[in-house]
C-alpha cells in the first residue's frame, strides 16, 4: 500500500471553518405549542433541533466561497480561499515532472486583495492579516 502526496500553494486568505460551517437552532415542527417544552405534544418531535448550516455564498458542489475556490481538510480548523483562479500544484504529472506554475493576476496583488475584500467583508469573513501565500500538503 502506498501513499500519494500533493502539495498546493495558493495566494488567498485563511478563514476559520466555524465561520463557514456552523449549527443553528431552529424549530423542529411548525405546530403552535409552548416552545419551552422539549417535545411537541402534537407530533412528538423535538421542539428545537440543531441544523447544519453554511454561510451565504458557499457552494458545496463546486467547493467555492463567493466564487473563489476553497481548499480544506476535515481535520483542520480553517479553510483556505484562493484569490486567484490558479494554484501551484506539486503532483506527479508526467516524466516525474511535478510543477504547475502559479500565475498571479495581471491586476497586481493590491487589486486581488481589494476584490477579495469586497466579496468577503459583507459576510464578516475578511481579515487582512489572514491574506497571504499559503502552502499545505495532502496525503491520501
Amino acid at each position: 500500500m502506498s501513499a500519494t502526496y500533493k502539495a498546493v500553494t495558493l495566494v488567498g486568505c485563511k478563514i476559520r471553518k466555524d465561520k463557514i460551517f456552523f449549527k443553528k437552532t431552529v424549530r423542529g415542527c411548525d405546530h403552535d405549542i409552548d416552545t419551552n417544552k422539549p417535545y411537541c405534544s402534537e407530533c412528538g418531535r423535538r421542539v428545537w433541533v440543531n441544523k447544519n448550516c453554511t454561510v451565504e455564498g458557499f457552494d458545496p458542489e463546486q467547493r467555492k466561497l463567493c466564487g473563489y475556490r476553497m481548499w480544506y481538510r476535515d481535520w483542520d480548523d480553517y479553510v483556505l480561499v484562493s484569490a486567484t483562479h490558479n494554484c501551484c500544484s506539486m503532483e506527479p504529472i508526467s516524466n516525474n515532472d511535478c510543477f504547475y506554475p502559479l500565475p498571479l493576476s495581471p491586476d497586481g496583488i493590491d487589486s486581488v486583495v481589494k476584490k477579495m475584500e469586497e466579496r468577503l467583508e459583507p459576510l464578516s469573513l475578511w481579515d487582512r492579516r489572514d491574506f497571504g501565500i499559503w502552502t499545505f500538503l495532502y496525503a491520501y
